[in-house]
C-alpha cells in the first residue's frame, strides 16, 4: 500500500459524504414534491455549500413555474426538516428541458 497525502484522503471522504447527501436530497425531493408536479419539473442540479444547499429545478412551462413557486416555501421547509435542519435550502425554478 502506497502512502497517500492527507489532503487526498480528506478530499475522498468529502466527496463520499457529498454523494450520500445528494442521493438523500434526490430521494427527499421525490417524497416531498407531488407526482403531478414532478411530471412538469426535474431536479437538475444540487449545489452544496457548508451550510446551504441550492436546488436548481427545470420546469417545462411558465404556468407550471408559477404554480410550483406557490409551494416552494413548504417544500423547502420539509426538505430542511428531513435533513435535520443542518442546512438552509434554496429552491430555484427555471424554464428548461425536463428530460
Amino acid at each position: 500500500m502506497q502512502p497517500q497525502l492527507l489532503k487526498d484522503v480528506v478530499d475522498e471522504v468529502i466527496e463520499q459524504i457529498k454523494g450520500e447527501k445528494r442521493e438523500d436530497i434526490q430521494r427527499i425531493w421525490e417524497e416531498v414534491v407531488p407526482l403531478i408536479a414532478q411530471k412538469h419539473s426535474k431536479l437538475k442540479e444540487i449545489r452544496r455549500g457548508k451550510k446551504k444547499i441550492d436546488l436548481i429545478v427545470a420546469v417545462d412551462s411558465s404556468p407550471w413555474l408559477s404554480n410550483l413557486n406557490f409551494n416552494k416555501e413548504e417544500w423547502k421547509n420539509k426538505i430542511e426538516e428531513a435533513l435535520g435542519n443542518e442546512f438552509l435550502v434554496e429552491i430555484r425554478f427555471r424554464i428548461g428541458n425536463i428530460l
